[in-house]
């Protein structure tokens, strides 16, 4: 009698560890489907309102606020600078969907543009986190070796145009 107890108790937690699994991967597939249709309910002129926001100024804009902070030596922010004009750029580029709810990872997740892109990315990403939400020191060669890996990603197209005939 125990063993058949023990063998229903089992059967119930596989059973009930089952359902939560497929309404997880369910509730998944139509938050990727979701994230696919999103439209959102911010205009371009209210995300470009706030100063904060990477698309309140062209990637060119950006650029060269975080080269005048480099200059003053504010590098940390430079570099922020740097990221928000990348973002920009691979947004206006169709590499990226820029929304201010979303992380930087989501952004690595969603990116669309240049496959040899995504490692450098990767890269930027991960050290502009460090610097800006870990309060890394960055110095000038921090700044300069931020600016060559960026520099690519900022000149170049984000996604490669068709071969013409």
């Amino acid at each position: 009698m125990a063993n058949a107890l023990v063998v229903l108790l089992v059967t119930a937690a596989l059973g009930v560890l089952a359902v939560v699994l497929w309404r997880a991967f369910n509730a998944r597939g139509k938050a990727d489907e979701g994230a696919r249709l999103e439209v959102s309910s911010q205009s371009a002129a209210t995300l470009a309102a706030d100063p904060m926001n990477a698309l309140s100024r062209a990637p060119e804009g950006w650029a060269h606020l975080a080269d005048e902070l480099a200059a003053r030596g504010e590098y940390r922010e430079a570099v922020r600078g740097l990221y928000l004009a990348l973002l920009s750029r691979l947004h206006h580029q169709g590499a990226i969907h820029y929304d201010p709810r979303l992380s930087n990872w989501d952004y690595l997740r969603q990116f669309r543009g240049r496959s040899e892109w995504v490692p450098p990315l990767r890269e930027l990403t991960l050290r502009f986190d460090f610097a800006w939400y870990g309060n890394l020191p960055v110095g000038e060669r921090g700044y300069r070796d931020f600016r060559t890996l960026c520099a690519p990603m900022l000149s170049t197209p984000a996604v490669a145009e068709p071969a013409r005939a």
